[in-house]
């Protein structure tokens, strides 16, 4: 099912997405002479449309609804609760580690370029954002049935693709907005969990890009990506997908365009438990790890089925073009 593994991140401005990385591995800190172009561009499309086929998950701001306080607590999938949601983690003593509803105006493709409003998800520092895939709530059931139970064990056994179109408020490390709770983790600090069981998407430092499936020593992590600027923080759209030759991580940003390879070959998924979006449910017993988004998270799309590279630039025209950067 996997061959020989290529693990690739790649960074695209907002004229180029990805679609393949260069042929010349990135390496080292940032080039002197500037980071390799693509020769291949995924546009916005505002008549792409995300393919269906083995979408396990598909949140966007349509179905984010909060409270009378503004909490969301529970964020439905795009083809209705029925289908599936994600749902804010209870802790032990029976808070939720919940985000807020927030909105936000972005410019659409069309010219002249209008500004449309989308919902986004807010994840602070305090309180934490933690959100559990799950299934429908059922009516009068108590305990995790009343709530949704958990799906455990989405991604095991399973080539994925994973688009998440996010802005980040923070500087720190670590923050990753998709992730799975992995096994053999330490059951105080959540670390040390068995390889390929604990995947990570996102940042792991403030100018890092990094998809791991933990401790297999097949991360992908670059550097050289543009840092947090507080004034005008960068929309980003993430792409972390496996394919048969491996796995791969993209940024499409507006600044530049980089990339990284490894030849390292990871075992598929397996023993992921949960699945998380926004942070992982650590905090009742210690601390650490930092593991958690902080920003907003206005869509995310998880695929358990290995896409054609048609229909991974549908996924991708159609949130740049919803989305941007545009």
């Amino acid at each position: 099912m996997y061959g020989r593994a290529v693990i690739a991140v790649t960074l695209v401005s907002a004229a180029a997405a990805l679609v393949s990385p260069p042929a010349a591995g990135f390496k080292g800190d940032c080039p002197a002479g500037g980071y390799p172009r693509l020769t291949e561009v995924v546009a916005p499309n505002t008549t792409a449309r995300a393919t269906t086929r083995g979408l396990r998950l598909w949140l966007e701001g349509e179905t984010l609804a909060a409270d009378p306080f503004g909490v969301v607590t529970s964020w439905p999938d795009m083809r209705g609760l029925s289908v599936g949601q994600v749902r804010a983690w209870r802790r032990n003593d029976g808070s939720r580690m919940t985000g807020a509803l927030t909105t936000a105006q972005l410019p659409v493709v069309s010219r002249p370029a209008p500004r449309r409003t989308v919902n986004a998800l807010r994840c602070s520092e305090t309180p934490r954002c933690s959100y559990v895939f799950a299934n429908p709530p059922i009516p009068g059931a108590s305990g995790a049935a009343g709530l949704g139970s958990e799906r455990l064990g989405v991604l095991n056994g399973m080539p994925y693709a994973i688009f998440a179109v996010a802005k980040r408020a923070s500087d720190r490390g670590d923050q990753y907005v998709v992730m799975t709770e992995g096994s053999g983790c330490d059951t105080i600090t959540g670390i040390n969990c068995a390889a390929n069981t604990a995947l990570h998407l996102g940042w792991n430092g403030n100018d890092s890009l990094r998809l791991d499936q933990y401790g297999a020593g097949t991360e992908a992590v670059m550097g050289c990506v543009p840092t947090f600027y507080a004034p005008a923080p960068e929309l980003s759209l993430l792409v972390g997908r496996s394919e048969a030759r491996g796995l791969s991580i993209g940024l499409v940003e507006r600044l530049a365009v980089a990339s990284r390879t490894s030849d390292r070959t990871p075992s598929p998924m397996a023993n992921t438990n949960r699945l998380f979006v926004g942070g992982t449910r650590w905090a009742d017993n210690n601390p650490t790890p930092n593991w958690y988004f902080v920003g907003d998270i206005f869509a995310v799309l998880i695929y358990d089925v290995r896409l054609t590279d048609a229909e991974r630039n549908d996924v991708i025209a159609y949130l740049r073009a919803k989305y941007g950067p545009a």
